[in-house]
């Protein structure tokens, strides 16, 4: 064999198999990596799964419980005193508990009263200090929350009767206090039981790869799921390792105490703090890699044994191009020999029919998911992501409109869901439905695919009228059709704000931003409205009469928070009444009534509580400044902020009352005998003579002179009974100016004259 063709039959070999060793390695590389990124993903998706399944179900028990001690039944009947002979009561607290048991689960449900010593559950009625679990029950009403969760590993051992209830099987625990104020001792505590195993069915098991199971942090054990014999060593790394990366969810590597490399999905609850959890062996992972590798590397070799055949004739033919083209279709399809009984050009035209019917597939792919890709492009030009000069592309290939006059954006807004059949929690369902409903109402040439952005349906509409006014009454009604058909088939309000037109499509992000601050008129024109940006005002500002009108309204309300709560509501509706009054542009509305917010919040951090923790996280600033019309404002200060303020500082008053009032008994006790009056008590307390009158009135049904009378008569029989005291000696030492004034009291007060009782006494 010539040199030449020895060098030449080197190189095409060298030339076919390195390619493809490296094409192998890249391959079984590759598909390593993206098998590693299936199972993160996997994992993730399974355990978000879980958590909403498990959660689901801890919330809807909650609910049902909090809903059965609010009941009417149980508010009459919960808070007596009862014993087995009351069957009537007895019998309407356990049809409420029977009512819990319908939820899928539930074990057992006890009713425990605190103050009259007695608990119910499905099965009997009992006191409470007969019941073998009692010291756990007190337990619990130490615990510092009202309502939270017992795992397995945290209770006690239990009762025979109740293993037998439970066949066994570890029980998970939800505690409810009654009444539900955090570190308040309660008088009753409801106590509802389900089977760990119950929600061990939640895990998911046998949905993706490996062990799924949830861990409790603070104690690093299984709440829920079962962990591999011998395994339960790795807990503690997984609890630390998910601590320390401050992340809610993710995944990591680690080695268990065995040196077992481990791939470890989680997840961490907001809701109770649990972990979801899950674990896979790497080396189990691994396995499917080597398969991988052990065909990919088969493949490789059979290819390059293929290549050095094919080289081998190749260099001895290579005035046959039809043979090289045939060889290289042949290589690329790896049919090896059975092609090489086909004619050249026959095998030459099925591989091209092969590839147009590939690409024909793809194109059909990518049609599915063109709507999509649209909203995604659509979304990146309202947010200043997509250029300008990419638009023509992206245009033709997703079938936007090419040409027109001018562009105008219209945003819409759902106004309220209150006083409708939806809740909250509905708002983004609704808004998709909107947004369909706007897909179908305007024909895809006049429009961009609509979007939902945050909580508003945006639409970038297409325009071929030139002249202004003709084109902002085509806007207004399509915006009033759709607001229209809206409300005719959802029953909802909304409001839509329109921006100027534009020409460019750059100029999307400032025409949405328009839009937006169109949808802030609702403070002073209302809702219900289709408003132009073009319409809006910036008002004539606050006057300075008109400031210190609303600052006084606004020190009114936080004084009769502190001193009257019943006119706050009155103040609150003259302070609204006002702002609507005064000719200020909408956009300065939240400027003007935030400074009744922090006065507000000031009044809250003086009594040394924080506004979360009295009002909750709706009462924020960051809630109130996205409130769009009066409505909502009003219905935010009364439920989110003045009620809760208003009750916490009703509380505080009545235990402040209940103080005062036992300081004042105490004083009449030990200085009835002295020239006690309601001055002296005002001046030793430091309290106004008048507050101090109404605050005992109200804690003891009797005004001040009246219970110091009474109280001094039942000294006096004291004396008439127990000593030989003259009558007159009586008088002076319970400070009356004579005897006959003292007498005249007495005979009122006991129905007869000292002397009388005297005697009364003696005959006894």
């Amino acid at each position: 064999m010539a040199n030449y063709l020895k060098r030449l039959l080197l190189f095409s070999f060298l030339l076919g198999t390195l390619p493809v060793l490296l094409t192998g390695w890249l391959s079984y590389t590759a598909a390593s990596r993206d098998m590693e990124e299936k199972v993160k993903e996997e994992g993730g998706h399974v355990l978000l799964q879980t958590q909403m399944r498990v959660e689901q179900v801890l919330k809807t028990l909650e609910l049902s419980a909090i809903q059965f001690v609010n009941s009417p039944e149980f508010s009459a009947t919960a808070n007596r005193a009862l014993t087995e002979e009351n069957y009537e009561e007895i019998r309407t607290l356990s049809k409420g508990l029977y009512q819990l048991q319908t939820l899928t689960g539930i074990n057992d449900a006890y009713l425990i009263n605190f103050k009259h010593d007695w608990l119910v559950n499905y099965r009997l009625f009992r006191t409470l200090s007969s019941e073998p679990a009692r010291e756990r029950f007190l337990s619990y009403a130490g615990h510092p929350d009202s309502l939270f969760w017992v795992t397995p590993g945290q209770a006690e051992a239990r009762s025979q009767e109740e293993r037998e209830a439970a066949d066994g099987e570890p029980l998970v625990r939800m505690v409810l206090k009654i009444p539900t104020v955090p570190a308040a001792k309660p008088q009753q505590m409801l106590v509802i039981e389900l089977p760990e195993g119950d929600i061990e069915t939640l895990l998911g098991a046998g949905e993706g790869f490996g062990t799924h199971y949830v861990l409790d942090p603070g104690r690093a054990e299984v709440v829920v799921g079962r962990v591999p014999e011998g395994a339960a060593g790795r807990n503690p790394l997984i609890v630390q390792q998910v601590l320390a990366s401050g992340a809610e969810e993710g995944f990591f590597r680690m080695e268990d105490e065995k040196g077992e490399e481990l791939g470890v999905s989680f997840r961490k609850s907001l809701y109770n703090n649990w972990i979801y959890t899950s674990v896979v062996s790497m080396k189990e992972m691994g396995a499917a890699s080597r398969k991988i590798a052990m065909i990919t590397g088969l493949v490789c070799l059979s290819i390059a044994g293929l290549v050095a055949v094919l080289a081998f004739f190749g260099s001895r033919r290579m005035y046959m191009p039809i043979r090289r083209l045939f060889d290289a279709t042949r290589a690329m399809g790896g049919e090896g020999e059975a092609a090489a009984a086909l004619d050249e050009f026959t095998y030459i035209e099925g591989r091209l029919r092969d590839l147009s019917l590939t690409g024909r597939e793809l194109r059909d792919q990518l049609s599915k998911h063109a709507g999509q890709l649209k909203e995604l492009y659509v979304l990146k030009l309202f947010t200043g992501q997509a250029s300008e000069k990419d638009y023509h592309y992206q245009a033709e290939k997703y079938g936007f409109p090419r040409s027109w006059k001018h562009l105008t954006v219209l945003t819409l807004q759902i106004d309220s869901l209150r006083d409708t059949r939806y809740r909250e929690e509905d708002q983004d369902l609704l808004l998709f439905a909107i947004n369909n409903m706007v897909g179908e109402l305007l024909p895809e040439p006049v429009r961009f695919s609509p979007i939902v952005l945050e909580s508003s349906q945006v639409t970038l509409f297409a325009s071929d009228r030139e002249d202004a006014q003709e084109l902002k009454n085509q806007v207004h009604a399509i915006a009033e059709e759709i607001r229209t058909k809206v409300y005719e088939y959802l029953g909802l309000k909304v409001s839509i704000g329109v921006s100027r037109p534009f020409e460019r499509i750059g100029e999307a992000v400032e025409a949405y931003s328009e839009s937006l601050y169109a949808l802030r008129s609702r403070l002073s024109l209302g809702s219900d409205i289709v408003v132009h940006y073009g319409d809006t005002g910036t008002g004539g500002g606050l006057s300075a009469a008109g400031s210190h009108h609303l600052r006084l309204l606004e020190d009114q309300i936080v004084h009769a928070l502190k001193m009257n709560p019943d006119r706050v509501p009155e103040l609150f509706e003259e302070y609204m009444a006002s702002v609507a009054d005064k000719e200020i542009g909408f956009g300065e509305y939240a400027a003007v009534m935030i400074q009744l917010v922090a006065k507000v919040y000031g009044l809250v951090q003086e009594q040394g509580g924080t506004v979360e923790n009295i009002c909750g996280p709706r009462a924020s600033m960051e809630v109130f400044l996205k409130l769009y019309t009066l409505e909502q404002l009003k219905s935010w200060f009364t439920n989110d902020l003045l009620g809760p303020v208003s009750s916490h500082l009703n509380r505080q008053a009545d235990s402040q009352h209940t103080d005062i009032a036992g300081r004042m008994l105490r004083m009449i006790q030990e200085q009835y005998d002295e020239d006690l009056s309601l001055d002296s008590c005002a001046a030793a307390l430091n309290f106004h003579p008048v507050y101090l009158s109404r605050v005992f009135k109200k804690e003891t049904g009797v005004n001040f002179s009246e219970y110091l009378m009474e109280y001094r008569m039942k000294v006096a029989k004291q004396m008439l009974e127990e000593s030989n005291i003259r009558i007159s000696d009586i008088a002076d030492k319970l400070r009356y100016t004579n005897t006959s004034a003292f007498i005249r009291v007495f005979r009122k007060v006991v129905g007869m004259t000292p002397g009388k009782y005297r005697e009364q006494c003696s005959g006894k």
